[in-house]
């Protein structure tokens, strides 16, 4: 018996592949059994059934080895595909009724029943359901064929030509031109048969058409209903009652409003004063123009209501309830000079006013610091040394701005004419 052969195997592409991939190329590989095809393919594959190695009894078979055997029907052979060792007896599954993809099991080792097809095979299409690739062609039938014959493209132009097809619209989405006609319907068909314009207007004739509403400008009675349209829908579609409340839903209404979350509005300027809600933003920026209530920094010319002159309370005592308290009391200070040579003028007109002199030579003039304004009541010398009496002066002339000091001759006369003295008058 003839030694075992295994096929190199070969993949789609004609490149060697791996041992594991034997008995599947083996089986599946589609082979040129002309000797040529042979020498390029690999080892192993066989011209005709007769140069396969038989198969053998007892052997050590591996995966992807093939054999033959006569009981097959022509053209057939095994492909092993599990290794193991052949039984001492041929396979009693072993006959001509086996057919592709058959397995025979004989001993520890498998076998599958294969077929080698040739090119011409290989690249034919089925005949059940065929998938043709490139240009496929077929002969072209007559004219007046009208059988299950394959209609080319040469047939079916003439065929059109033949009709004057190229005047008829396409089953699907024709453009009518014309006065297209078609079979009216029957007044009651509620189908997609077309409706003629004879069915149209049997159909408006048998309506009353008060019971329909405008297409321009409609007025419905009744309820009228139509679909609501979603929550996004922003056109020119009829809102229904339930997409209105559905959007309101979001909303506050405009009477006793609750609002909710974090609600916001347009703040309004600060000199606006109306029914406009107010912001935060706008009330903080109105109380920057007022005071707190507790220890208030106020500025400008702050005003309050002057106190009527009995108040004694803690409110706010303005510059005429002042004023007023310390004329009702004799008087306040109006103005002061506080210097040697000074005065203090009273709010009820008293002047009270000082300095001091040095006299040079007989005579000296003193010029008031505050002129009286109506009239001086009071002069009063205090001479600067206490021996020095002030008798030692005496007052030749006053009136409202000034007055003249000279010696009393009587007294000491020209013994004082460096001696500095006091005085103090008093007027109104």
């Amino acid at each position: 018996m003839a030694e075992k052969y295994s096929v190199t195997p070969v993949d789609d592409n004609g490149t060697l592949g791996t041992p594991d991939q034997r008995w599947s190329a083996v089986y599946t590989q589609r082979v040129d059994l002309t000797p040529t095809g042979l020498n390029e393919l690999a080892q192993g594959v066989f011209a005709n059934d007769d140069d396969m190695p038989r198969l053998t009894r007892n052997k050590n078979v591996k995966v992807g080895d093939i054999a033959y055997s006569a009981k097959l029907q022509p053209g057939l052979h095994l492909v092993c595909i599990q290794e193991g060792t052949t039984d001492v007896t041929l396979p009693m599954s072993l006959s001509s009724a086996l057919v592709v993809d058959d397995i025979i099991i004989d001993g520890t080792a498998q076998w599958k029943v294969a077929k080698y097809i040739t090119s011409a095979e290989a690249t034919a299409a089925s005949t059940d359901s065929p998938a043709f690739t490139g240009t496929p062609t077929a002969p072209t039938p007559a004219d007046d064929d009208r059988s299950s014959k394959l209609a080319t493209t040469e047939y079916v132009q003439r065929t059109i030509d033949l009709l004057g097809l190229g005047n008829y619209a396409p089953l699907y989405s024709p453009i009518f031109a014309g006065t297209p006609k078609a079979p009216t319907p029957v007044a009651a068909d509620d189908s997609t048969n077309i409706a003629t314009t004879e069915f149209v207007h049997r159909a408006i004739n048998d309506l009353n058409i008060n019971d329909y509403a405008l297409l321009d400008s409609p007025t419905f009675t009744g309820t009228p209903t139509v679909p609501t349209p979603s929550s996004v829908d922003n056109s020119t579609r009829v809102a229904t009652t339930e997409y209105v409340r559905g959007l309101l839903n979001g909303y506050a209404t405009k009477s006793s409003a609750t609002m909710t979350g974090t609600p916001t509005a347009t703040t309004p300027p600060t000199n606006d004063v109306s029914n406009r809600i107010a912001t935060t933003a706008y009330t903080r920026s109105v109380l920057t123009e007022y005071a707190p209530l507790h220890s208030p920094e106020l500025t400008g010319t702050p005003l309050a209501p002057t106190p009527l002159d009995t108040s004694d309370s803690n409110q706010i005592a303005t510059t005429a309830f002042v004023r007023a308290l310390i004329n009702a009391h004799g008087g306040g200070i109006a103005s002061a000079s506080l210097t040697v040579n000074g005065y203090i003028k009273f709010i009820n007109g008293l002047i009270i006013q000082w300095g001091k002199i040095t006299r040079v030579g007989a005579s000296v003039t003193v010029v008031f610091p505050c002129a009286f304004a109506e009239e001086c009541l009071n002069i009063q010398l205090l001479n600067n040394m206490a021996y020095d009496g002030a008798y030692a002066y005496m007052i030749a002339n006053s009136n409202n701005d000034r007055f003249t000091l000279v010696d009393n001759p009587e007294l000491r006369p020209n013994s004082l004419n460096t001696r500095s003295a006091y005085w103090l008058a008093i007027g109104v």
